[in-house]
């Protein structure tokens, strides 16, 4: 009896470890964890390669930039703004991007795309 304890205690003991371990990398704080649903706005400012800006989206008066841009599809590099129904959640960090001949880093409030689809205009 007295061993099925300790290795029953070392077994709580370590599952307690593993779940207050778990971490988010991705700047997702519990407070924001809930997943959005709205018709944006997104912005084609160029591609990187030349000194474009890539893709921004524009939800109500503030403006995003994705950490996961490349969910962004071709038809959505218009002259033009593109609305979409994206779903998403909003991240406590900045997101640090490069574009232009601009000699330092850019930050902007982050987003995490879930699904984005194209509305038409």
């Amino acid at each position: 009896k007295r061993g099925f304890m300790k290795y029953f205690s070392l077994f709580l003991l370590l599952i307690l470890c593993f779940i207050t371990s778990c971490t988010n990398d991705k700047g997702i704080s519990n407070s924001n964890t809930s997943i959005k649903n709205n018709i944006v706005n997104i912005y084609w400012e160029g591609e990187y390669e030349y000194d474009g800006c890539g893709f921004f989206i524009q939800i109500g008066e503030l403006r995003y930039k994705s950490s996961n841009e490349e969910k962004i599809g071709n038809e959505f590099k218009t002259s033009k703004q593109s609305p979409a129904q994206l779903e998403y959640i909003i991240l406590d960090d900045k997101i640090i991007y490069h574009c232009g001949d601009l000699p330092s880093a850019s930050k902007i409030d982050g987003i995490e795309i879930i699904s984005i689809q194209k509305l038409s205009e």
